[in-house]
């Protein structure tokens, strides 16, 4: 296997974690990952999962996944 190659699978491996929000701010850095493969990450385990009622919770979680990250971090996996 070519030092290319090997490379373009390990990116395609990865996931990074961009902070709880994909943000204008950090959106640059997520297409550069992208473009290698890497999957951006957001976490939402110690803000939304602690909303009190399932239905703020839902109205908090869309307007996470309307920002597109690839894979979202929860402890409530059920309702993202």
């Amino acid at each position: 296997m070519s030092c290319k190659l090997f490379m373009l699978e390990l990116w395609q491996n990865m996931i990074a974690c961009v902070r709880p929000v994909i943000t204008p701010e950090n959106q640059k850095v997520c297409e550069i990952l992208r473009a290698r493969g890497v999957h951006c990450m957001i976490s939402v385990a110690s803000t939304h999962d602690k909303v009190k009622t399932k239905e703020e919770r839902a109205a908090k979680y869309k307007e996470k996944i309307n920002k597109r990250p690839d894979v979202i971090e929860s402890d409530i996996l059920t309702e993202v």
